[in-house]
């Protein structure tokens, strides 16, 4: 069972479509049967925030059946592809579709949910290093801050601490 990466980053679009913006991407191993399900439910004119992203994932999956149909020996292929199209394909693509017997949309929807799935578990764990790393830089922002106050009372600094001089009380004379 072959693979090939079909990864187009630097797609280019006609002059009326927008220039989708660049997104992370992970890969989608599609069967021959799974490309057919997209190819029939996800339209050209799809869109999100007024963006057409379906036009370069069909490409892209086209592309990825072109390879299918002239390598006989391959039998998946992965495309790349952004949150928000994984997020389209859930939406078009059926849990019941099938393919002559072959419960199809079903296995596609599996790997499409693990997509999100992981597009959200990475998420979480960027916000998570982004809040550890704030935080590790406000400690080390009062910590130079207490440094540089103690320098000025003369503590925290590397010399040698001063001597503390102690006031002897002149004693009073005791008169007879």
């Amino acid at each position: 069972m072959g693979t090939t990466m079909y990864a187009d980053e630097n797609e280019t679009t006609r002059e009326s479509e927008p220039v989708e913006e660049t997104f992370a991407t992970h890969m989608l191993e599609l069967s021959e049967d799974e490309i057919y399900l997209i190819d029939q439910y996800v339209h050209n004119d799809d869109t999100d925030d007024d963006r057409r992203i379906a036009k370069p994932l069909l490409r892209r999956v086209g592309g990825a059946w072109l390879s299918l149909l002239d390598n006989s020996d391959q039998q998946v292929v992965s495309v790349s592809v952004t949150e928000r199209e994984v997020w389209l394909l859930r939406e078009r693509v059926p849990v019941m579709a099938m393919i002559g017997q072959k419960p199809t949309g079903l296995g596609l929807k599996k790997k499409i949910y693990r997509l999100l799935i992981q597009y959200d578990t990475e998420r979480e764990s960027n916000e998570a290093i982004s809040a550890l790393q704030v935080g590790a830089a406000m400690l080390l922002a009062t910590a130079k801050k207490t440094k540089d106050n103690d320098g000025e009372n003369g503590e925290g600094t590397d010399a040698p601490p001063k001597p503390r001089q102690r006031r002897v009380k002149p004693r009073k004379e005791q008169k007879e």
